[in-house]
């Protein structure tokens, strides 16, 4: 990319794309819902959405603070020819180059401001994690289950709703390695072009995410099985330990679903 390139609001988008907000208002909806419904099997519906909310977002704008080598500063001009002074890190532009050539991609970021651009990229990614495909959501799950296993306090905090530390997420997922950062870059990028593309595929029925939670505690000890279940409409009240116990168990217990009730699971997480 070059200096002037038409193509400058593109890094904006790039360097917000993981910097979704559902993790501040997730959770604390599902809870005030779960509280006016009777139903137990709706309520625990709900907090489980309230769940995916957050499990999207916890490492917030990790990709923006991502550095694993040298970046390039440049000058570029935005769709409406407004000057950006830009740091852009190289290491990433293979996994972008779909999005950032995408049609659609010029036209939506023509003439909007920085803030407009990242609140764009808030978005398109929380809204295109539900068009990837099983074996991404797949690996978009397992770099949530490692960054929960490097970093129990993140790990909670995706439970929660909550990281007080805005830099935790991103220095947890640079710390897991290249192959997994350029990985979330892969995922981020190619959800952003399906949320460009078309409308969102089907709802997951409430069916399929109650048979999911079911198989999932079923895998417990059946002494705590009762617990795990109502555990899942607390928030706050939770210690951190068993905050982040609950967060593992839901990414690893939907490793063992079949692949069809798998992929309508992930799916539901990551809306």
């Amino acid at each position: 990319m070059k200096p002037g390139s038409d193509d400058g609001a593109a890094i904006l988008l790039i360097a917000a794309v993981a910097g979704v907000v559902g993790i501040a208002v997730g959770i604390p909806f599902g809870i005030v819902l779960s509280r006016r419904v009777s139903n137990p099997g709706t309520r625990i519906a709900i907090r489980i959405a309230a769940i995916g909310g957050a499990i999207v977002l916890a490492e917030g704008g990790a990709l923006a603070a991502i550095r694993m080598g040298a970046s390039e500063r440049f000058v570029l001009s935005s769709g409406d020819r407004t000057r950006l002074d830009v740091v852009v890190s190289r290491e990433y532009r293979d996994e972008y180059k779909d999005l950032v050539s995408h049609p659609k991609f010029a036209q939506v970021t023509r003439g909007k401001s920085p803030a407009e651009i990242r609140a764009l990229a808030t978005s398109l990614t929380s809204r295109g994690l539900q068009y990837l495909d099983l074996p991404d959501l797949q690996d978009w799950a397992r770099i949530k289950l490692r960054m929960a296993e490097r970093s129990p306090k993140l790990c909670a905090g995706m439970w929660k709703g909550r990281v007080d530390d805005p830099t935790l997420g991103a220095r947890t997922l640079t710390e897991l390695g290249e192959p997994d950062a350029r990985a979330w870059a892969r995922l981020s990028a190619r959800a952003s072009v399906h949320a460009l593309e078309g409308p969102p595929p089907p709802v997951v029925t409430n069916e399929a995410r109650m048979l999911a939670l079911h198989q999932i505690v079923l895998k417990l000890p059946e002494g705590d099985r009762p617990a795990a279940m109502a555990d899942m409409f607390k928030r706050e009240q939770l210690s951190d330990e068993r905050a982040c116990e609950l967060m593992r168990m839901i990414l690893e217990g939907s490793r063992d679903l079949e692949p069809e009730l798998q992929h309508a699971f992930l799916r539901f997480l990551s809306t």
